[in-house]
C-alpha cells in the first residue's frame, strides 16, 4: 500500500514538472528576426547593396565608353559627365548603404533589449506604435528637402497666393447719396 501511494505521488510530482516544463516560455535567441523595424532596414540594406553594384558596373561601362570616344567630336564631355555622374552616385550610396549598416545593427540591438523588456513587463511585442513612427520617420528622410509655398497653400486647399484678390468695393457718400 505504501509503494502504491508514493508511485502515485510521484507520477503526480512527475506530471506537475513535465508540465511546468512545457507551460515554461523559452527566449528567442534572435527576437530581431521578428522585428518589422529590422526587417525593413535589412530589406533597404540589401537593395541598396544591390543598387551600389549596379553603379560600380555602370561606371565601369562609362570608363570603357570614354576610351572608345572619338577624339575631338565632343563626345567625350559627355562621356566625362556620365563618369561625374556615376563617382557622384556611387559616392552617394557608399554613405547610404553605411548609414543602413549602422542603423541595422542599432535596430539589432535594440529589438532585443525591447523583446527582454515586453517579456519581463508581460507586453506584446514588437510595439506596433513604434513601427509606425519608424515608418513615419523613413518617408520623412526620403521626402525632398525643399520648401515651396505654393506647394504648401496647394496641399491646405488654399489659393497659390499668386493670384491677386480684389478688394471689395467700399461705397463712398457720393455714390449713395449721403453727405
Amino acid at each position: 500500500m505504501h509503494q502504491k501511494k508514493m508511485r502515485l505521488i510521484l507520477s503526480v510530482v512527475s506530471l506537475l514538472a513535465a508540465g511546468l516544463l512545457i507551460s515554461c516560455n523559452k527566449r528567442d535567441p534572435t527576437p530581431e528576426n521578428r522585428d518589422p523595424l529590422f526587417l525593413e532596414l535589412d530589406a533597404r540594406r540589401r537593395q541598396t547593396d544591390q543598387d551600389l553594384a549596379a553603379a560600380r558596373a555602370a561606371y565601369e561601362e562609362a570608363q570603357s565608353k570614354l576610351l572608345d570616344v572619338a577624339p575631338q567630336t565632343g563626345q567625350i564631355k559627355y562621356a566625362q559627365k556620365r563618369i561625374a555622374d556615376t563617382e557622384e552616385r556611387i559616392t552617394k550610396l557608399e554613405q547610404l548603404l553605411k548609414y543602413y549598416e549602422i542603423k541595422y545593427e542599432s535596430q539589432r540591438w535594440r529589438a532585443r533589449e525591447a523583446y527582454l523588456l515586453a517579456e519581463f513587463d508581460n507586453k506584446p511585442w514588437p510595439n506596433q506604435q513604434e513601427r509606425e513612427d519608424f515608418l513615419e520617420s523613413l518617408r520623412a528622410e526620403s521626402s525632398p528637402h525643399t520648401w515651396s509655398v505654393s506647394d504648401r497653400r496647394a496641399s491646405l486647399g488654399l489659393p497659390n497666393g499668386h493670384t491677386v484678390n480684389k478688394a471689395p468695393k467700399i461705397e463712398s457718400h457720393s455714390e449713395s447719396g449721403e453727405h
